[in-house]
């Protein structure tokens, strides 16, 4: 470029156009170019369908203080976490629930079926079997395959489920998917949790962000109530023992009553007593224990957490990804813009070598 940049005028707009009017030639076959280059790849890309459910979580606190606290600090945009100080389980790492071995394992069993009902299969089977692939995709995996290393084969467990701890290699490229397909964001300030699934079919991506959400609120309302279904099975273990020594104690009372009716021996008249005493420690005994079992039916229900759902899943109209025409045009305007910054940088550089022969013939 012959002219100079002014200090006084840093961008030269006419020179702009002067340098763009000289090589807009060379500047679009390079853009038509990139554009076809970025045409081969992302036609290659499976399209995939976006489904998503908005929900909100119940919050399980045992202190009223605490969760007026809570309320108060997420009404100006403070989140103070578990507030109640008993869940070790918050929205804020249910991204990180989703991502476990032992979640994604847990949805192998979930059946699809494909929009035009061709397909139907769990989703173990969908993702090992009736996935598209890239060709480079596919070429990467044959490589592998190739040089892969024979390795011990965990030993399949007794009811047929895999083991999170010892996957197979089908099971882990099965969980690498989903973790892959599963994207969980949480507002901060609202604790609202927005759910998405991506598939190569809407149906499937319907049926998954509404299996994901169900095995969540089974995730959650597990941990929750653990401790007090572990206390209600102790209690009715205790209560059908109860139950039973009532039952032996009755038929004792009243066989002793009916062959000694008539009895006036001492003997016989202490030994009813006696019988009829232990009835009635039975039945108090049998009388607490059902209460307990009672309230303690009570507290699970009332430790059992609720989820809103705002949103619900909806089969996808269209794809969402990827974006065809806007990533071919990016690329057709960043292979203008390569070749310009190219054509510069060239001509700025010989032009500063020609100066600096010129400096070297004057001296």
């Amino acid at each position: 470029m012959e002219k100079k940049i002014s200090e006084h005028n840093p961008v030269d707009f006419f020179l702009i156009l002067t340098f763009v009017k000289k090589n807009i030639k060379r500047m679009a076959l390079t853009g038509l170019i990139t554009m076809v280059v970025s045409a081969v790849i992302v036609y290659s890309i499976p399209r995939e369908y976006e489904a998503t459910v908005v929900l909100a979580p119940e919050f399980s606190n045992s202190s009223s203080i605490a969760g007026n606290i809570g309320s108060l600090a997420s009404m100006v945009g403070i989140n103070i976490g578990n507030s109640g100080g008993e869940d070790a389980i918050y929205p804020e790492i249910y991204p990180d629930i989703l991502s476990s071995t032992q979640f994604l394992t847990s949805m192998f069993d979930v059946q699809v079926e494909s929009i035009d009902k061709e397909l139907s299969c769990n989703v173990y089977d969908y993702y090992l079997k009736h996935q598209k692939g890239t060709w480079w995709g596919k070429a990467i995996l044959t490589v592998k395959r190739l040089f892969k290393k024979k390795t011990m084969q965990p030993a399949s467990s007794d009811d047929g489920k895999p083991n999170p701890n010892w996957l197979t290699y089908e099971e882990d490229v099965v969980c690498k998917s989903l973790d892959n397909s599963i994207v969980c964001g949480v507002d901060k300030k609202t604790s609202v949790i927005t759910l998405t699934f991506w598939s190569q079919d809407p149906l499937v991506s319907m049926t998954m962000a509404q299996a994901v959400v169900e095995k969540l609120q089974d995730y959650i309302i597990a941990y929750r109530t653990k401790k007090v279904r572990g206390d209600l099975a102790y209690m009715e273990n205790l209560m059908d023992d109860s139950k039973t020594a009532l039952d032996e104690a009755q038929s004792q009372y009243a066989d002793f009553c009916d062959t000694h009716r008539n009895s006036v021996l001492q003997k016989d008249i202490s030994e009813r007593d006696r019988l009829e005493t232990e009835l009635s420690v039975c039945v108090t005994n049998y009388t607490q224990l059902a209460q307990q079992v009672q309230l303690l039916k009570g507290k699970v229900q009332e430790r059992t957490p609720s989820f809103t759902v705002i949103k619900n899943p909806v089969v996808p109209e269209k794809p969402t990804k990827p974006k065809r025409l806007i990533t071919m045009l990016a690329f057709f305007v960043l292979g203008m813009l390569g070749h310009a910054l190219y054509k510069y940088s060239k001509d700025a550089m010989k032009e500063k070598i020609q100066r600096h022969s010129i400096d070297l013939a004057e001296e």
